[in-house]
């Protein structure tokens, strides 16, 4: 299993503004009761396990390529997630990293869904990369491996 670590409280919390209402066939009935919002963290608490173990699962396979590489998550909705791995230069430019795009592809391509949709993004861990900037474009979770393999191999 693994961590995703938030850094900013506000990040725990999902809120439903009052002022919005729906539709009587709607995904979640109107009403001001917390169970109306049951429903939607359910589903974003099931897709971020899946995101999280997809990560991880992408990570470990990095890892048997002899690529090493730090994960970012962007949530952009309940249903939408973007990967951020940034990878080191020298394995930026090598070959091994096109078997990574196509392992990327096949894993996104059997994991959407109608429910959970998740992209890669690869970007070469250089001198001149922000971190600030990443953060900024809303990749504001980290991945810090929990298993024993992937914390050794992370170190």
């Amino acid at each position: 299993m693994t961590t995703i670590y938030i850094p900013d409280a506000k990040m725990n919390a999902i809120a439903i503004p009052k002022n919005w209402k729906t539709a009587e066939n709607a995904f979640i009935p109107a009403g001001d009761d917390e169970a109306c919002q049951e429903p939607i963290i359910s589903q974003y608490v099931d897709n971020v396990n899946l995101a999280t173990g997809l990560a991880e699962q992408f990570r470990d396979y990095l890892q048997t390529l002899g690529i090493c590489s730090e994960v970012m998550l962007k949530v952009n909705s309940i249903t939408s997630f973007d990967f951020a791995f940034l990878i080191n230069e020298a394995d930026y430019l090598s070959d091994q990293l096109d078997l990574a795009y196509e392992k990327a592809y096949e894993l996104r391509k059997s994991s959407n869904t109608k429910t959970f949709f998740v992209y890669f993004h690869f970007i070469p861990k250089t001198q001149n990369l922000l971190i600030d900037i990443m953060i900024s474009d809303g990749f504001k979770q980290y991945y810090e491996p929990t298993s024993e393999k992937s914390a050794a191999m992370a170190s």
